[in-house]
């Protein structure tokens, strides 16, 4: 998957307020690899993760989508 490409957004799921920590933009980048191993298109709209209070937003459609 090409990084540079993809498209999404991290926020908290407590106030919608945005994460630019680097810990999470490599947790949502390793999600969407996992996603695309198993399901073998990218990953699109909002994913959670309550656990950790956060949203994924990968937006309404993947680079890869035919």
């Amino acid at each position: 998957m090409d990084y540079s490409e993809m498209d999404y957004s991290l926020f908290r799921l407590c106030d919608s307020e945005p994460i630019d920590a680097l810990e999470a933009h490599v947790l949502a980048r390793a999600y969407g690899e996992a996603w695309y191993a198993l399901y073998l298109c990218e990953p699109v709209g909002q994913h959670v993760i309550k656990g950790l209070d956060l949203a994924i937003d990968f937006g309404p459609c993947g680079s890869r989508r035919n």
